[in-house]
């Protein structure tokens, strides 16, 4: 495959290296690996709420230890082979007021189940409790909201709040 097939990070040696210590914990079975993975970021690395700004190199976040979820998000992706960023809400609140922001979960192909999504943010596999947006090979490519303005002395804001409600069967 050629040099640039990898995503961004992948050919760090402390994101490889880190992809295989886990792959060769989990047998080198792609289910356990992906699991594994999940739940070592979960367990391991601090996790943030951070509004602005792309995800960070997924070296950085392994090197520091912390992220927002799109930077654990990128980093699950790095080890992988197979995975797709995506963008969406999750049901269970993470701030005290229970205030909803855009969330972000990797998603990996497996050759005999398809996409099959994981939350390393919550240490969980995603459920009916995620709701995708759009999924993409990147985060650039998931943006929902893009643009600017030009003026002199403008401001904008853009405020929003976000329900997340199921219906009893």
């Amino acid at each position: 495959m050629p040099a640039d097939y990898w995503p961004e990070g992948r050919q760090d040696p402390a994101v490889q290296n880190f992809a295989e210590t886990l792959a060769s914990e989990s047998g080198w079975a792609a289910l356990p690996f992906l699991e594994h993975l999940s739940q070592t970021l979960f367990r391991r690395f601090h996790r943030n709420i951070r509004i602005e700004g792309a995800a960070q190199a997924p070296a950085r976040t392994l090197a520091t230890g912390r992220g927002a979820c799109r930077d654990l998000t990128v980093l699950f992706m790095a080890a992988c082979l197979a995975a797709r960023f995506v963008s969406g809400y999750q049901a269970h609140a993470d701030t005290p007021g229970g205030d909803r922001h855009l969330h972000a979960w990797p998603e990996v192909f497996l050759r005999d189940a398809g996409w099959r999504g994981f939350d390393p943010t919550h240490g969980i596999a995603v459920t009916d409790g995620h709701v995708a947006l759009c999924a993409a090979p990147d985060q650039a490519a998931t943006m929902p909201i893009e643009g600017g303005f030009y003026g002199d002395g403008v401001t904008a804001t853009l405020d929003y709040q976000v329900r997340i409600a199921t219906s009893g069967a």
